[in-house]
């Protein structure tokens, strides 16, 4: 059996984890629109959101767990495990120092930081000066997530997946319980202290395996060991590539914010139904499935690589791809389900579907660029993303500009999907010449799993409008699309199956593995 289907216990267990944390990541965004809607004040906590977080994404969590883990991969393969725990305590100290720098920095200058990410802000004073604020309690996370990225590249690389992917639904628990404690108080205020409280928790949980698995942590800073400054040449690369894909985070929210903060947070709201099924699928893929790639790549195994990748975006394609064409065509009633109640009104739910029905056509490709870069990334090819992004800059500008001139909040949406379709084929010929995966097998399965997508959104999409004519009441049309979301979902599965499409075969095998080796499999 190859090490893509040994690795399917662990695919479905952390999908199943991630699927609940997204679950309650809706919960969340449920509770925040109650409250909020889409006032000035939420479109105000997006942006101070989304300055940390795109220096979270340059610099911590992810950055560092791309770069450092093949060197701690590589160091535990040849049984160097004390060296691997200087390396990983060195890399954790000088974050430390690093993000505390930072963190103070802008803390002291927000609101020229401000400016910066959302000059449209600038014309309203209270806008601005609450934006400033929130950014402030939220800062301070940078630095327990920078911990974090370390700690759990080492968790990945012992293939410990549990703890990681618990953290989030931790992390969404306490942001709820904090909102609903005391949103009438301190208003959306209570998000951010949520947030901080949340990230410490994330970060304390992941403490007790790594002392279980008899990691050991040093006091140290060593920059004269080769492979810290193998981590430091590895995460300029991955810096920049990751800060090219969240600067377009940056330009679009720039751009929104000329439009206004309700233009913020409804494609904020927008992008977290986008994001959901790449949250739960392409996430959990990409995190299981890098250090297997990092392993193959360290032992020259190209063949297997590529089987791997390849199977990997097959599964990719096959589990989001009919996500897509329900966000494309049931949009208003997925957004009206999720959103409205409370302050968020039904003219709310028109506007934030506009956004979902242009974000719904690059999530397939959104979804593949997560695994292809961290194929790049396992062959220390950390380089050639960034090339492409540094395109992807330009581009990305551009559109939103002509875009938005014409489709408002949902043109920026638009440019983001095309940009990612862009980036994901681009990169796909680029690896190509690195590997033996076969070009014509990925767009081929695309198309068969495309085509049958429609053909059941299609039918669900008949169904619902019938259906909905005969029944009154939020809660009964509520039921009726999450029926008839389940039927088509149960549709699309059948039918896959009956035409042995392959990638369904591998689903298939998947949860029968898991159904079988779940309660065997206690460290994943």
């Amino acid at each position: 059996m190859n090490a893509s289907k040994k690795a399917a216990g662990a695919i479905l267990f952390i999908s199943l984890l991630t699927f609940l944390s997204r679950i309650l990541g809706f919960g969340r965004e449920i509770v925040l629109a109650k409250y909020f809607g889409l006032s000035d004040m939420r479109g105000a906590f997006t942006v101070a959101f989304k300055i940390p977080n795109l220096i979270r994404t340059l610099l911590t969590d992810t950055a560092i767990s791309a770069a450092f883990l093949p060197v701690f991969t590589d160091l535990v393969v040849q049984n160097r495990k004390d060296e691997a725990y200087h390396v990983s305590s060195s890399i954790i100290n000088i974050s430390v120092i690093i993000l505390t720098t930072i963190v103070v920095v802008c803390s002291l200058f927000m609101p020229y930081v401000v400016t910066l990410c959302a000059p449209g802000f600038t014309d309203d004073p209270i806008l601005f000066k609450e934006t400033s604020s929130l950014s402030v309690i939220i800062f301070p996370t940078l630095i327990l997530f920078a911990v974090s990225g370390v700690l759990v590249g080492m968790l990945n690389s012992y293939s410990h997946f549990t703890a990681p992917s618990v953290g989030p639904l931790l992390w969404n628990i306490i942001i709820i319980i904090v909102v609903m404690s005391f949103w009438k108080e301190i208003g959306i205020e209570s998000a951010a202290w949520g947030i901080l409280i949340g990230t410490f928790a994330q970060f304390v949980i992941l403490i007790k395996p790594l002392k279980d698995l008899g990691v050991k942590y040093y006091f140290t800073i060593d920059f004269k060991n080769p492979s810290v400054r193998r981590v430091f040449k590895l995460i300029l690369p991955v810096t920049l590539s990751l800060g090219i894909i969240n600067f377009n985070v940056f330009v679009d929210t720039m751009f929104a914010s000329f439009l206004g903060p309700r233009s913020v947070a409804a494609i904020d709201s927008a992008f977290r139904i986008f994001h959901m099924p790449m949250g739960i699928f392409a996430v959990a893929i990409g995190t299981v499935l890098f250090p297997v790639l990092s392993k193959f790549s360290s032992e020259k195994e190209n063949t297997k690589f590529s089987n791997t990748l390849e199977t990997g975006i097959g599964q990719i394609f096959y589990l989001t791809v009919p996500c897509a064409c329900i966000f494309f065509v049931l949009a208003n009633p997925v957004v009206g389900l999720v959103f409205e109640r409370g302050n968020f009104t039904s003219d709310d739910t028109v506007f934030v579907a506009k956004a979902l029905i242009f974000f719904s056509i690059g999530l397939p490709f959104s979804s593949a660029n997560t695994l292809l870069n961290r194929g790049f990334y396992s062959l220390k090819n950390n380089w050639t993303p960034l090339y492409v992004g540094v395109i992807n800059i330009f581009l990305n500008a551009l559109l939103d500009w002509i875009l938005m001139q014409k489709y408002g909040h949902a043109g920026i949406c638009f440019s983001t999907s095309l940009v990612s379709t862009f980036n994901f084929l681009a990169l796909l010929l680029l690896i190509k010449k690195k590997t033996s995966i076969n070009i014509k097998n990925i767009l081929f399965s695309f198309s068969k799993i495309f085509s049958l997508s429609m053909f059941v959104t299609l039918t669900a999409y008949v169904m619902f409008n019938w259906l909905n004519g005969m029944i009154s009441g939020k809660i009964n049309n509520a039921l009726l699309l999450l029926t008839i979301i389940f039927f088509s979902s149960a549709l699309y599965i059948i039918i896959t199956s009956v035409l042995k499409i392959r990638e369904s075969e591998i689903a298939v095998e998947l949860f029968n593995k898991v159904r079988r080796k779940t309660s065997k499999n206690g460290n994943i």
